[in-house]
């Protein structure tokens, strides 16, 4: 993948999370497949802007590579992502991701 200018990357992300609120603000979208998209969306993200394939890891791995964001993200994406019957707040979430976007260190 070609490296994007960082406000191209940041606002590309922040983009398709704004989507995403409006797919579950418009209950397009169950809460449950949102926390999966917003979980794939911040661990593309990750991948980009650090090298590291993050989407196969696991959140202990996670845990160990000592990225906080990331492993206080999906703490808090984990449990409903996985959960039978979703009760977080994902717009909550979302927003929560956008702010780690937002002042992620990309240089």
């Amino acid at each position: 993948m070609r490296k994007l200018e960082t406000p191209v990357l940041r606002s590309t992300y922040i983009h398709k999370l704004e989507q995403l609120i409006n797919k579950v603000t418009s209950n397009r979208i169950s809460n449950r497949d949102a926390y999966v998209e917003l979980s794939t969306t911040i661990r593309d993200f990750i991948e980009i802007v650090s090298g590291i394939n993050v989407v196969s890891l696991s959140k202990k791995e996670v845990k160990e590579l000592n990225i906080d964001d990331l492993s206080l993200l999906m703490e808090e994406y984990y449990p409903p992502e996985f959960a039978k019957y979703t009760s977080g707040d994902v717009i909550n979430s979302i927003n929560r991701t956008i702010e780690v976007i937002k002042r992620w260190n990309l240089s």
